[in-house]
């Protein structure tokens, strides 16, 4: 060994030594500035921005829909919106239900907790997961069932892989379908996916189950009135506009405060 590679090995450690002696210093004077770092599997838990709200199901409002004969929870604090519109050409009916403050589910960002009901007419004879297949998504994967109000509904996945957001759920009734899309976080709980907040996800499982188990296939009304099948009612003038009970006041008031998207009288 020459001079010279002995004086390269001598060098490096007098500047190992240097540094490990500031940053022992270091550590004696800042203690507080010293933080752990995660491991590669370490789940890491995200400090939530806002608490997610708890509340009493009992005194959750009840959104009910008579022309498709279903009703549904949601907490009081909750905003819906209805729409004819929806991204699947095939659906005749959405509603949307979604929260009014923001969660922060993990370390990557925050969601507006929400469900989302879309509503298709079913005129085949498909099996409930053939006709998923053909309608919604040709790539979903049947990942479980579920009864909602004692009808066997699908649990699916809609994309190759499974993440935690993406698993949905369908159901049939009286021809009708109606498809639940949500964040779901049973699969965040079960698996404790590293950097997900585990306490907003086990209060946004437990508001996602409450609104969910509340889904009726009924609607609970004492009238006997039946809503309109559109958007308006023919109340052209004429020699018998006068013996039509749906173009009575009286009948055109309740239909606007029960019936989603009915519009009034065409006149």
């Amino acid at each position: 060994m020459n001079l010279k590679t002995i004086a390269i090995f001598v060098g490096a450690a007098i500047v190992a030594i240097i540094f490990g002696v500031i940053t022992a210093i270091s550590i004696k004077d800042n203690p507080g500035k010293i933080k752990s770092i995660p491991q590669p599997n370490q789940v890491v838990n995200a400090t939530p921005t806002t608490a997610f709200p708890t509340q009493n199901a009992e005194n959750w409002q009840i959104y009910k829909n008579n022309t498709y004969n279903f009703q549904i929870k949601y907490p009081s604090d909750w905003k819906v919106t209805e729409s004819r519109k929806s991204i699947y050409p095939s659906a005749i009916y959405e509603v949307f239900l979604y929260g009014s403050k923001d969660v922060q589910i993990s370390q990557f960002g925050v969601i507006t907790p929400s469900i989302r009901l879309t509503i298709f007419k079913k005129s085949n004879n498909l099996e409930l997961f053939d006709w998923i297949k053909t309608n919604i998504d040709k790539a979903a994967k049947n990942v479980g069932k579920r009864l909602i109000d004692g009808k066997e509904a699908l649990e699916i996945s809609r994309f190759s892989y499974e993440y935690p957001a993406n698993y949905d759920l369908v159901t049939e009734n009286k021809g009708y379908v109606y498809y639940v899309s949500m964040f779901n976080s049973k699969k965040v709980l079960q698996d404790k996916i590293e950097g997900y907040n585990m306490d907003n996800n086990q209060q946004l499982f437990n508001t996602e189950q409450s609104i969910l188990s509340s889904l009726k296939f009924s609607v609970e009304s004492n009238s006997q009135l039946t809503c309109p099948t559109s958007e308006w009612v023919d109340c052209m003038p004429g020699p018998d506009v006068g013996s039509r009970p749906e173009c009575e006041p009286a009948y055109l008031k309740w239909a606007k405060e029960n019936c989603a998207g009915f519009q009034g009288a065409a006149l």
